[in-house]
């Protein structure tokens, strides 16, 4: 069942809304950021982590919605990070490999990539 929300202007299914308003409370609860299965919600712990070029630069609501559409047909995977102020919604991979994050970042034409187990940021 589908309905049309207002602040999106578009037809969101049911099970989108639930997951779209509990990662909105997530980003209030985490304002540094994460990284978290969809729809589940468990959180990703280890590995690099890249963000895809077809969600790059999402930010609020509607960014949010478009990435939670695509990462729900692709990845399955969501990440939230605050670069300066600034909140960025992303579908994103994650690698066990460096060398193989670093080509999915390169090919992403991502500037960095992230490892999440020991928070470490690595420049591309």
């Amino acid at each position: 069942m589908n309905y049309y929300n207002r602040a999106y202007g578009i037809q969101v299914a049911n099970f989108q809304m639930d997951v779209l308003n509990a990662l909105m409370c997530l980003a209030e609860e985490n304002p540094n950021g994460f990284t978290v299965y969809v729809p589940s919600l468990k959180p990703v712990k280890k590995g690099w982590v890249v963000a895809k070029i077809e969600t790059q630069n999402s930010f609020g609501d509607e960014g949010l919605l478009k990435v939670l559409k695509y990462a729900t047909g692709t990845t399955g995977i969501v990440g939230y990070w605050n670069n300066e102020g600034v909140f960025y919604w992303d579908t994103v991979m994650v690698f066990e490999s460096e060398i193989e994050a670093t080509e999915a970042g390169i090919a992403n034409e991502q500037i960095a990539i992230y490892n999440i187990e020991n928070n470490e940021l690595k420049i591309l």
